[in-house]
């Protein structure tokens, strides 16, 4: 079995051709300075490998959740050692949590702090936030208290969302 098939080899080999004559032409030209990809090998990087396959809905990510529960609500959603939740138990919790955030204040250029340790609650909070139209900031818990003070105060959050343990009640 061959590493490598033989078009990889030529246009290795092409693009060897190239720097060696560059550098024998001008010694003071660095390798760097070489341009390996000729015009249709850039033409094809660029535009080729680019190249939409399929267009980018004009839907939000929420909705584009939406669809999916409404697929298959029963599916597995998130994962999180042994906690498990389905795509309609994760819309549920989520749009409840979105519920408590839009009374709160939160929307359209609102941020909301999320300072949560690592469990399918993170992807309920994040996804509450979006569901209520606003951005998320997650800090990690695990930061110095005052780190965590930092951050959240550059941010500028209405709110923040976290546990009871975290939040020392």
């Amino acid at each position: 079995m061959d590493l490598f098939d033989a078009g990889t080899v030529e246009r290795v080999g092409r693009w060897l051709v190239r720097v060696l004559s560059v550098v024998v032409e001008g010694p003071q030209v660095r390798v760097g300075q070489v341009e390996l990809l000729s015009e249709a090998e850039r033409y094809e990087v660029v535009a080729g490998w680019n190249a939409a396959v399929e267009p980018v809905p004009e839907v939000s990510w929420v909705e584009l959740f939406a669809e999916q529960v409404v697929r298959d609500a029963g599916a597995v959603a998130v994962v999180c050692g042994e906690e498990r939740l389905t795509y309609g138990e994760l819309d549920e919790r989520s749009g409840r949590l979105a519920g408590v955030l839009a009374g709160l204040g939160v929307g359209v250029e609102s941020v909301v702090g999320v300072v949560l340790e690592r469990s399918v609650d993170v992807v309920v909070a994040l996804l509450g936030v979006w569901k209520a139209g606003g951005a998320y900031v997650f800090v990690d818990p695990s930061y110095p208290v005052e780190r965590v003070g930092v951050v959240l105060a550059e941010a500028g959050p209405v709110c923040v969302v976290t546990s009871r343990a975290l939040a020392g009640g």
